[in-house]
């Protein structure tokens, strides 16, 4: 309601008029000094032509009805440039990557990502970690719909589906036997998280044992462990999204996660991530979500590559 009343307000500050219909909001002029501030009422009929309103005069409604509880309430929409730059950038991050000597350990010398809710509570979520397997970096983001729940979920963890694939049978004995004797688990990925990130503290042990089943079923395996970056990619995709879906099937004594599970599956998300070590760069994606490639040419301008494609209701 908030936003069809706010484009209301702007088109009759366009035209200066009071819109007529039945039912409708109308908006009023209200001279203030150098500002103008809107004032909102609602009535069922319009005792005055469209047009008549201008600065020097102001109407008022006998029987007219605000949509807010102060009745002397005006509305402003002029925002500072501080405060505009201040709401573009509370979600940023910039990160740049280093190794234990302070020198680049990878070929990403630096990121950075940003984030602009278009609904509140924010529904997207990104993930950017190096894949201690590969040493190479892995970035995802993830656009959920019908709430966060989907987005959250796999944007903690698709990146260890992803690094899991890519490791041989030792590395896959060797954790699974740490976890077997109870002893800390050598870490698969360094997460590079921005302040404002959340996790799924209270479902983290389910979210690992299911990760370690799947890491079983790779033993299992008669060949050998160890995909290509493209087969990884496909099979964690394919794999996460099996879990998402048993995972609200089975039996919880933990009504909590069970509430998690359900909110989770019943909701979505798209999802894009790409892997980079050294020239090599390598994009999964599900859903619309795009990643394109900025490049610039030697005579300093630019030109971009679509890398992905979208997968939506027009992908037959």
């Amino acid at each position: 309601m908030s936003r069809t009343v706010s484009s209301w307000i702007l088109s009759s500050a366009r035209s200066s008029i009071i819109l007529q219909g039945k039912g409708r909001w109308y908006s009023i002029c209200i001279p203030n000094r150098n500002k103008i501030k809107w004032k909102l009422v609602f009535s069922k009929t319009c005792p005055y032509p469209a047009g008549s309103c201008s600065l020097d005069r102001t109407f008022s409604f006998p029987k007219a009805f605000r949509h807010t509880s102060t009745e002397e309430e005006h509305f402003s929409f002029q925002l500072s440039p501080a405060q505009i730059n201040n709401i573009l950038r509370a979600g940023e991050l910039s990160h740049r990557t280093l190794d234990l000597n302070g020198k680049n350990a990878n070929s990403v010398l630096r990121f950075e990502s940003n984030q602009l809710a278009s609904n509140s509570p924010i529904e997207d979520r990104r993930s950017a970690a190096t894949c201690l397997q590969t040493a190479g970096m892995m970035f995802g983001v993830f656009d959920g719909h019908a709430g966060a729940a989907c987005a959250q979920a796999v944007s903690e963890r698709l990146l260890h589906y992803i690094a899991v694939s890519l490791m041989p049978r030792q590395s896959l004995e060797e954790i699974e036997l740490a976890v077997e004797a109870m002893k800390p688990v050598r870490p698969i990925l360094q997460w590079h998280r921005h302040p404002n990130d959340v996790e799924y503290q209270e479902i983290a042990s389910q979210y690992f044992e299911n990760l370690r089943v799947y890491w079983q079923h790779l033993l299992d395996l008669d060949t050998e462990p160890g995909f290509s970056l493209e087969e990884a990619m496909i099979c964690a995709f394919k794999r996460l999204d099996s879990d998402i879906s048993l995972e609200v099937q089975a039996p919880q004594e933990n009504e909590l996660m069970r509430n998690i599970a359900l909110q989770v599956a019943f909701s979505g998300a798209t999802a894009c991530v790409a892997h980079i070590d050294g020239v090599h760069l390598h994009v999964a994606n599900t859903g619309d979500c795009r990643a394109v490639l900025g490049v610039r040419e030697e005579d300093g301008t630019w030109s971009t590559l679509p890398l992905t494609r979208d997968h939506n209701a027009y992908d037959e």
